[in-house]
């Protein structure tokens, strides 16, 4: 698992953005911010036990997490989520690769067993719903081998580990998402009611829409 400050200057309040499948912070630097510091996770080929890096000189801890960094976050880090003043899941589930809940499983062996720069690309044209939404995705700088190996080694973890009921306070879900089905979203979430949840038009990736983390945050607070 790698880390990333994207901003650092002191903040006294803290947003952590888990990251999805394949990514790097390349896809994400244009989205700002004015009143966190921001750290990016990414690349979970391997996950400590212990999150790495400190956060407790914040007085506040956001944390949004998308896709497989939602499971990640829940699984590896709940004592963090629980933590934390806000917290966020974006186009995920506790249950990532599962035919009801998540990727279904046929969907997710077969990307795998088949994976190549081709394969990659059209995982990146479903993910932002078209060459449209494509154009406004900067690509992660990452090679295809390492996305295999990161592939693999989620489908390994989440195999191997006990499942846990999730911990997020809020959740988004797309209604064109074509890499999680939206209807598999809106089953997983509607069995925890504590968690409020948020549909709006978009793809997979739907961080083009905002300019800056406030506004996501504002999205959700403002709705619910």
């Amino acid at each position: 698992m790698e880390t990333q400050w994207m901003r650092q200057q002191g903040s006294e309040a803290l947003l952590i953005f888990f990251s999805g499948w394949g990514q790097d912070p390349e896809p994400f630097r244009k989205i700002t911010s004015d009143i966190f510091d921001v750290l990016i996770v990414y690349d979970y080929r391997s996950v400590p036990g212990e999150f790495p890096v400190n956060t407790e000189n914040y007085k506040h801890t956001t944390i949004i997490a998308w896709s497989m960094g939602v499971w990640v976050a829940h699984e590896y880090f709940p004592g963090l989520l629980k933590q934390a003043t806000e917290s966020i899941a974006i186009n995920g589930t506790g249950q990532p690769i599962h035919d009801q809940s998540g990727i279904p499983e046929a969907i997710y062996q077969g990307t795998l067993d088949h994976f190549s720069e081709k394969t990659r690309d059209r995982f990146f044209l479903r993910m932002c719903g078209g060459r449209s939404g494509l154009q406004h995705y900067p690509m992660p700088q990452r090679s295809v081998t390492d996305q295999q190996e990161e592939l693999a080694a989620l489908q390994s973890a989440v195999q191997q580990r006990e499942e846990h009921p999730p911990v997020f306070r809020r959740a988004i879900i797309t209604e064109q998402d074509l890499i999680i089905p939206t209807n598999n979203q809106q089953h997983y979430w509607q069995q925890f009611p504590q968690t409020e949840i948020t549909t709006i038009p978009g793809a997979h990736y739907p961080f083009a829409a905002w300019e800056n983390w406030e506004q996501l945050i504002t999205l959700v607070t403002t709705v619910c």
